[in-house]
């Protein structure tokens, strides 16, 4: 079905001011044979009204918005809505659709369409004062609203509290011109004509080594010059990792940012029982080119000085890059991810208890091979694939197995989650 145009001039057309109708075609008379004779002149039955340019082009938007809008109606519907606002003095009985069809622009601008009346008055309240704020045509920030947000928000104030104080230098919230979320739109502005994220990165590492000449710092960038991921540590950290270094710890569950990339962090205790930083990394991915190219670039920043005993999270990408890079460094798994990949596997809290503390207790290796054999008995376990993969790593977590070996006091990556709360 064509488009087609409803006119309703009581209601939509005259909110806009206008009140169109379609020019009429000749009708030929019933009572003679040549049409022509008794025509109706489109000209003596309608007023046309000269619009300005700019009417013009509001008026054919109009028109052409009524006809795209009419294709959700019926055919019926079109029917009578048109029967009902021509003219009187039609008297056919049936009315033919094709007169009030609009098939394209040309058909408003060349006389198929008229005005007949035009009201330049508002037809409908205007908006109140204390609300005319909010318009579009109202809503905008100041170079001096810009400048104070700007040096408010450097000094760490929250965005309501700026607001807030904008406001109270106006006089008041209905008389300030903008929102918390054209605040926002503003700074996410001024972001976007900045540099992009990694020149800024690397502009504020090369200022940081300007001020520390044992920064070190690594970019790898994939096809095209894409950013996959950077390593850095500071003189202090390769300081404490030459004196702490000997049990490294570092783990990649943080929350992706909105670039959706890992943050790693590599931590270990002082003599202090402190947890130190010795390094942190960015990443895209945690694969195991990744991670064995972190290891590879701590390893040059440290001097190549290797860790005695690595913690993880066990992430079998971690696994193999630890194996590859530190083939000499005994590698245990975090107790509290083993903890909680006991219960989600076995799904009953008395064998996480069990495990946990077959984990964790001082047994010569006998005894805990007749522990295992009795726990998973028990619960009926021994073929599950968890089961059988945990026994194969036993060399990994269960202190009966790593007895002598030197941790630190290490028993989780919790250090490392606990920086969580300083990054953010």
């Amino acid at each position: 079905m064509q488009p087609t145009v409803r006119l309703l001039p009581s209601a939509t057309l005259l909110s806009a001011g206008l009140s169109i109708h379609r020019r009429r075609p000749a009708k030929p008379s019933p009572l003679s044979s040549n049409p022509s004779n008794n025509s109706i002149p489109p000209a003596s039955s309608t007023s046309i009204v000269t619009m300005e340019p700019q009417t013009q082009a509001i008026f054919v938007l109009f028109v052409l918005q009524e006809a795209s809008n009419s294709q959700r109606h019926t055919s019926d519907q079109n029917m009578h809505n048109v029967s009902d606002h021509v003219d009187e003095d039609v008297t056919s009985d049936a009315v033919d659709m094709d007169q009030y069809r609009i098939n394209s622009w040309e058909d408003i601008v060349t006389e198929s369409w008229v005005v007949r009346d035009f009201c330049d008055e508002h037809n409908h309240e205007l908006v109140v004062p204390k609300l005319a704020r909010m318009l579009r045509s109202h809503k905008k920030m100041t170079e001096p609203d810009i400048s104070q947000m700007n040096h408010m928000k450097e000094v760490g104030i929250s965005m309501p509290n700026i607001f807030g104080s904008l406001a109270s230098q106006c006089g008041g919230y209905e008389n300030v011109n903008f929102s918390i979320k054209d605040m926002h739109n503003q700074v996410a502005k001024q972001r976007r004509q900045l540099p992009d994220d990694l020149t800024s990165a690397m502009a504020y590492l090369e200022t940081l080594a300007a001020r520390d000449q044992n920064l070190f710092y690594s970019v790898e960038k994939g096809r095209e010059g894409v950013f996959r991921q950077i390593f850095w540590c500071d003189g202090r950290c390769q300081l404490d990792y030459d004196l702490f270094g000997d049990v490294l710890a570092f783990d990649a569950t943080y929350k992706k940012n909105r670039y959706r990339m890992l943050v790693v962090i590599f931590s270990g205790v002082n003599h202090h029982n402190q947890t130190v930083v010795f390094g942190a990394a960015i990443v895209s991915n945690e694969r195991k080119s990744t991670y064995a190219w972190l290891l590879k670039q701590l390893l040059i920043a440290m001097k190549g000085k290797t860790p005695t005993s690595v913690i993880t999270d066990g992430h079998h990408s971690m696994a193999i890059a630890i194996q590859e890079v530190f083939p000499n460094a005994h590698h245990r798994l975090c107790a509290w991810h083993l903890m909680r990949n006991a219960t989600s596997n076995i799904h009953k809290t008395q064998f996480t208890k069990m495990f946990t503390k077959l984990m964790l207790g001082d047994y010569e290796v006998g005894v805990f091979k007749q522990k295992w054999e009795e726990m998973v008995g028990f619960f009926g376990v021994k073929d599950r694939e968890w089961i059988v993969d945990m026994y194969e790593k036993r060399n990994m977590w269960a202190t009966a197995h790593i007895r002598g070996k030197f941790f630190a006091g290490f028993r989780t990556t919790s250090r490392c989650e606990s920086l969580l709360a300083v990054l953010k």
